[in-house]
């Protein structure tokens, strides 16, 4: 088993298992969460069809027993430039729904190492950026276990302040992607 903390974090971690994968796509589970039975398959079947090197879906979040939540997490963005302007405030991707083209990874360098919380949300907007925005399945196929002793919760502040200055740097790149998207007033849809 590949050790996060002897070897540098949670970034590290998946960039060695990333680079060793031999599959055509990766993807990552925590530990603590749980993938849906067929989720692969489900993800793998979206992507085919539309051409997708990068996706992501709903998730349930279930407590630190395992107990799902009432309601799935669906992301209800209208169109793509509200989805990029959350990302000015929030990471909305929850990794382990992620999955992507081992070549786009590859292409993008992989994870920033030197990111403890980021790395994940860094990964997305490089993406973004170089031109594969991440397409969105509105189905729930991970279990997000969320509890007392999670990493963003028992370092909540460096977290924030770690998305703050991820955020910041890409700010400015971001913000010209948005001035290209944006809706334009008084047209239709």
């Amino acid at each position: 088993m590949y050790s996060a903390r002897r070897t540098g974090g949670t970034a590290s971690a998946l960039n060695h298992g990333f680079r060793m994968a031999r599959g055509e796509y990766v993807a990552w589970l925590s530990s603590d969460d749980r993938w849906l039975p067929g989720k692969l398959a489900r993800q793998l079947d979206h992507m085919e069809r539309t051409g997708s090197a990068i996706s992501h879906t709903a998730f349930r979040t279930i407590n630190a027993a395992g107990v799902p939540g009432p309601k799935p997490v669906r992301l209800a963005f209208e169109s793509r430039y509200d989805f990029y302007r959350s990302l000015l405030r929030s990471n909305a991707i929850n990794g382990c729904t992620v999955m992507m083209r081992k070549a786009l990874f590859e292409q993008l360098g992989g994870f920033d190492e030197s990111a403890v919380f980021t790395h994940d949300y860094d990964l997305w907007i490089r993406a973004i950026l170089a031109g594969y925005p991440p397409t969105y399945m509105n189905e729930p196929l991970t279990e997000y276990r969320k509890h007392a002793g999670m990493g963003t919760i028992l370092n909540q502040g460096k977290a924030e302040a770690e998305f703050m200055a991820t955020a910041a740097k890409y700010r400015g790149s971001l913000s010209r992607l948005l001035g290209a998207l944006r809706p334009t007033v008084g047209r239709g849809r």
